[in-house]
């Protein structure tokens, strides 16, 4: 190659038999490795040591690939391609190579992952003059059966199942120009053809990898690497925000998001099988979707919806609910708890909390019935199960519909029975990405009413029962097929959310009873909490106010969010009720924080979460 810089042969070919159904639609180097193809770990570390020149030899899905990385100028490289119409095997693929390197070039398998420096081989193999170099690592696995040494008929030891290293090809070669030359072309020829193929054997080398290395051949090989969050790190492929705490004393570029969804390859390849069936509108999938949250939460009906919003607006549309009713909402929620019912033609009656649960305050509520009142919506804070049997009973009592909204509640349970499953006349769940299953945006109202059901469904629909005949005033608030096929596997990992976010809340607790002035969350006996979010409240005897923590936990890299800033006093409402005063509300909000929370939160984030509330708490001069 040009200018004297050692070309590097990555062979993509392959179609990866062994990695269905991960395979059946994307090729093996183009599945997702934390945030990055495999080919792209490959080729990130390539460019970080200093090679710039790429030969990548295609075969299966090939023009995929070749549409990913085009041709490298974006990144100051050059990447050409060669392609084969039938298999040729590891080396029958190298006489594709229209022009020949010069000097010595480097062969890696495009599923190969290593912390090698691979430079090193190059130089290895240029200090000994061989024809190839053949890099080799250590494979440790376990016998199935006990090893035993004995002499004659006297038994001396037996090991069970012993550990037995074998020295393998690590899928990386060097080799000189002058190999390419012996390989017969158009048929398959695989590396032990090519050591049978050479006569001088002296001049076959072994290069011994030290540290890290992997060949994704296997389901359980790629399940194990983007599961394993430090060597993500390390590989430089983590997701966007997600990065593995330092010390307590350690003021370095650190960065520990509020929240991460639990998205991996699942997901996306549920989303290119819906891309590549091009049904994209909503179909089969958001059906298996609502029927899989159905069959979770024990309701009858599930209907999906683009987001929680709409959802909520639809379903109190279907309510009839609409012009000169008032529907009665907490303030401490986000501000579309309150705005759907104004969507709806009708005025929305914000009530107090209790202080300890920030649920709706049943006595407050009484307070607000008028003979206009024809709802109440319940919000589950953050995760937080409300008082629902205390809540029917006074909106029994007054003939008034209760309404769930349980959009960060999904998990949550309430007296043995999951939030959603039939306390008040329905639900609505929303799926963003800070919830704790999410479909980018999406929505889902639940309820045991088969009429109610239906004319949600007619109503996300432009009012339209069957194609072009519409019986009542509709919308297009429909889920795509997307989102749908997003929903199905998200739910599957569901209790596994839950139980890991159960853990890390545990922790917190544990953690930061410590640290006089914090409060955790204040879980009452009937709820089980599902911690979509994780609240805190700084009490009086700390001695920094909520928004002086805020800001020195940013400074020290540790994301934390106001959970909510009360929906009367926004200024839309502020100029609809200018004198509306609700004081334990107001109260809650100015003490409130939230931290981070999300499955893969580790344990080490928490404690230097909770280092850093220590130290804020034992100082009280200016914040470093």
């Amino acid at each position: 190659m040009s200018n004297g810089e050692p070309t590097v042969v990555i062979m993509a070919g392959g179609k990866g038999i062994r990695m269905l159904p991960f395979t059946e639609h994307v090729p093996k180097p183009l599945l997702p490795v934390g945030n990055k193809p495999i080919i792209e770990v490959v080729i990130d570390k390539l460019i970080n040591e200093g090679f710039k020149h790429f030969i990548i030899t295609l075969g299966y899905k090939g023009d995929m690939i070749k549409a990913i990385l085009g041709d490298g100028r974006d990144r100051g490289i050059s990447i050409s391609y060669t392609t084969e119409d039938k298999p040729l095997g590891t080396i029958g693929s190298l006489t594709l190579i229209e022009e020949i390197p010069q000097d010595p070039f480097l062969v890696i398998n495009g599923d190969v992952l290593t912390d090698q420096n691979l430079r090193e081989i190059l130089n290895h193999h240029g200090r000994t003059q061989a024809l190839v170099t053949v890099a080799i690592t250590r494979y440790g696995e376990h016998s199935r059966f006990g090893h035993i040494q004995r002499d004659g008929e006297i038994l001396n030891e037996i090991e069970e199942k012993p550990l037995v290293y074998y020295e393998i090809g690590a899928g990386i070669y060097v080799m000189a120009p002058e190999v390419i030359k012996i390989i017969p072309k158009d048929c398959f020829f695989d590396f032990p053809d090519l050591i049978n193929k050479i006569e001088e054997h002296d001049r076959i080398n072994c290069f011994e990898i030290n540290g890290f290395w992997k060949d994704i051949g296997r389901p359980q090989d790629y399940e194990e690497v983007n599961s394993d969050m430090g060597l993500l790190k390390r590989l430089c492929c983590l997701p966007a925000g997600d990065m593995t705490t330092e010390s307590p004393n350690d003021m370095g570029n650190i960065s520990i998001p509020m929240a991460m969804p639990s998205l991996s390859y699942e997901e996306a390849r549920a989303c290119f099988d819906v891309v590549l069936s091009t049904w994209v509108n909503e179909g089969r999938k958001v059906k298996e979707f609502e029927d899989g949250i159905c069959h979770y939460l024990s309701c009858d009906h599930a209907v999906a919806f683009f987001n929680g919003t709409v959802a909520l607006h639809a379903l109190l549309v279907a309510l009839g609910i609409g012009s000169g009713d008032e529907v009665i909402v907490p303030s401490l929620t986000f501000v579309s708890t309150a705005t759907a019912v104004l969507h709806a033609g009708a005025t929305a009656v914000f009530a107090d909390v209790d202080e300890k649960t920030f649920n709706l305050d049943p006595l407050d509520i009484e307070k607000r019935i008028t003979d206009r009142t024809k709802a109440v919506i319940v919000v589950h804070y953050g995760g937080q199960a409300a008082d629902i049997d205390a809540l029917l009973k006074i909106c029994n009592k007054h003939c008034l519909l209760l309404i769930e909204d349980a959009a960060e509640a999904i998990g949550a349970e309430y007296k043995g029975r999951k939030v959603g499953s039939g306390g008040g006349v329905a639900a609505m769940f929303s799926f963003t990405p800070t919830k704790n299953i999410t479909t980018g945006e999406g929505g889902m109202v639940t309820t045991d009413d088969a009429h109610l059901a239906n004319n949600l469904r007619l109503i996300k629909n432009h009012g339209s029962p069957e194609p072009y005949h519409h019986t009542i005033l509709g919308y297009n608030y429909r889920m795509t097929e997307m989102q749908g096929a997003m929903g199905v596997e998200q739910l599957k990992k569901l209790p596994a959310i839950l139980r890991q976010k159960r853990t890390i809340a545990d922790y917190y607790q544990n953690k930061l009873g410590a640290v006089p002035g914090i409060v955790p969350p204040y879980v009452p006996d009937y709820s089980v909490h599902s911690y979509m979010i994780f609240t805190i409240k700084i009490a009086g005897e700390y001695p920094r106010s909520r928004d002086e923590v805020m800001q020195a936990l940013c400074r020290k890299g540790i994301d934390s969010k106001i959970y909510f800033p009360p929906a009367h006093l926004q200024p839309f409402f502020r100029e609809l009720y200018p004198h509306l005063s609700l004081p334990v509300c107001e109260k809650v909000s100015r003490s409130i924080l939230s931290l981070p929370i999300y499955a893969s939160l580790s344990p080490q984030d928490v404690d230097y979460i909770a280092a850093v509330l220590h130290e804020l708490s034992q100082t009280k001069g200016p914040i470093s």
